[in-house]
């Protein structure tokens, strides 16, 4: 399998632009926390075919506890960069879940998945 991830940021950066800056570190090449957490969903659904349980991932957020553990790549002097809040983690995940279900849905029939670049 193929996880879709970079058609799932594609996705956001037609659909919603403000959301697009915050998926890139400063360095507007890695990803953010924003772009990590998307990046995850899309790879999960890739491996299990199904999205994790909201509850765990948005109890997480909710109690602070998601990024708690995480290294962060963070350069020196700069304030940490924003973590996604609950409403921004739903629609990441989302996003992940419609462009995998696409994907699928394209692969399965045998048609070619084409970028509409409108």
């Amino acid at each position: 399998r193929i996880a879709p991830v970079g058609l799932a940021f594609y996705r956001i950066h037609q659909q919603n632009p403000t959301l697009w800056e915050k998926l890139f570190h400063t360095d507007d090449f890695h990803p953010s926390p924003h772009g990590t957490l998307l990046q995850c969903f899309v790879l999960y659904w890739t491996v299990f075919q199904k999205m994790p349980p909201k509850s765990f991932i948005f109890d997480a957020i909710d109690q602070n506890i998601l990024w708690s553990t995480a290294r962060m790549m963070q350069p020196a002097g700069e304030d940490p960069l924003p973590r996604p809040t609950r409403q921004e983690a739903e629609y990441l995940m989302g996003v992940a879940e419609a462009v995998w279900l696409e994907v699928q849905d394209t692969s399965e029939s045998g048609a070619e998945f084409v970028f509409n670049q409108a």
